[in-house]
Order: C-alpha cells, then structure tokens, then sequence
C-alpha cells in the first residue's frame, strides 16, 4: 500500500494493521507533508504500543521439530561429541591397562571427561533447543550459547595437548582418517553409520571406514571444532540477514 493512502485511510478508532506499506515501520517519509508525517508518527507510536503481539512463527519457517538434523553445524557438532565419547573410553581403558596403580589420575580424567562431554553436548543440545524457538532472535540467542560452549571444548582439548594427555602430529587431517565433514546443510542422516560394530566397541564407522580412536589426534579435533564453529557463524550471520529483513519489512511479520 501506498503510504500517503495509508495515513489518509488510516483509523485510529479502528486500527487495521493487516495491509502495511512496504518497510512499515521504517518507511520512506521524504515526500509526505509535515502534517502527514505528524500523522504517521502517530500511527507508528500506536503500533509500537497497541499492535497485536504475534506468536507465530515470524521469520522462523522450519518444518518438523528435527529439522535441526539438516543443520550442518548440528552434524558436525554431533560427530565432534560421537568422537569424544569413544576416544574417552578408549583412553581410559588404555590407562587403566598401562598405569593400574594411579587412581588419582583417573578421578581427574573423570572430572576433565564429564566437563569436556558435557561442553560437547550443550554445542548441539543448544542447536537443537534454538532451532524450535518461535521467532530468529531466541534463535541467535541459543546459537550463541552453542558457541560459548564449543569455545570451552575448544579450550579443553588445548589443555589436553598442553597437559600430553592428548596426541599431537602434525599433518594429521580428518580426510586422511576418511572423514569428510558437510560444508552445507544437507538432509539428515548424512552419509554416516552412527552405530558401533560389534567385534570393535571402540570404533565408530563413518562414511563406510572404521575410525580408530588412536587415530584422533589434537589436530584433527581443533579441524572439528574450527568447522563447527565456521558453520555456526554463517547460520548466525544468515539469520542476523534475516531478523534485519524482517525488521526493514523487506520480510512480512504479519
């Protein structure tokens, strides 16, 4: 609609805010009269006051509560949990069969697992809440826990190397392991076998080859984590575009 239409139309007795001119409430008022202008800011004081407030889903269009399953910053955060977990095991297991003798070590490697999993979980426990919130900005806000909580994986796994309890080698790469991680959302499931085979408890299948978790190294979960956390920033910055669109009325709220 036409804004001059608009303001002239308009009913304050009777607000209708079911037909908006475009960009409304940030029109464009350079060619209205001072008196019209008068007018609008009016209109726009009682929108911002009185306007219906609106539930659905405003610039949230997902479909399905598990849409996040698509999401590829969800996938890679779901494997970067799915590695830990094992490789945790397996180290454990490794210790206990190599230095029987100290269990104090092994109530701190209980207390550095449960921080380092739990961290691991908030990353996509975030996404997955985020993702059925009913408007972009509690959305975002869930994102940026999901970040916060992979920035403390992060940390973890650099004191892991620091403290030698986690391997180094240079050069060592997911791909060269036979993992290849989404650089887009893509339907979920992915190409990945999540199940553990039965001869190996410790093993993870992923794109048909079997990971050993002697082969996960400082390298390639900082790679994991990098990935993740680049996925998320660009979900973020696509949704910021979003929120602002809808902001400017370029997308409708109503």
């Amino acid at each position: 609609m036409e804004i001059k239409n608009f303001i002239n139309n308009f009913d304050m007795s009777n607000p209708d805010w079911d037909n908006l001119p475009q960009g409304f409430p940030n029109c464009d008022l350079d060619n209205l009269e001072m008196n019209e202008i008068g007018k609008f800011m009016g209109i726009k004081t009682t929108w911002e006051l009185y306007h219906p407030a609106k539930t659905a889903q405003t610039s949230r269009n997902w479909k399905g509560s598990q849409g996040y399953k698509a999401i590829a910053s969800w996938q890679t955060g779901m494997l970067l949990r799915d590695l830990l977990v094992p490789w945790f095991k397996e180290t454990r297991a490794e210790n206990s069969r190599n230095f029987p003798s100290i269990p104090v070590n092994f109530r701190l490697f209980d207390r550095l697992e449960a921080q380092v999993l739990d961290a691991a979980r908030s990353v996509i426990a975030n996404i997955e809440e985020g993702y059925t919130r009913p408007d972009t900005k509690a959305y975002l806000q869930f994102l940026g826990y999901s970040q916060a909580s992979l920035a403390e994986v992060r940390g973890d796994i650099e004191r892991m190397k620091e403290d030698e309890i986690l391997k180094s080698v240079k050069g060592s790469t997911l791909l060269s392991i036979g993992i290849k991680t989404p650089t887009k959302d893509i339907p979920y499931p992915p190409q990945t076998s999540r199940k553990q085979t039965a001869e190996h408890g410790n093993l993870r299948e992923y794109a048909g080859k079997e990971i050993l978790m002697r082969d996960l190294t400082y390298e390639t979960f900082i790679e994991l984590i990098n990935k993740t956390d680049f996925l998320l920033q660009k979900l973020v910055a696509s949704l910021e575009k979003k929120l602002e669109n809808t902001k400017n009325g370029l997308i409708s709220r109503f």
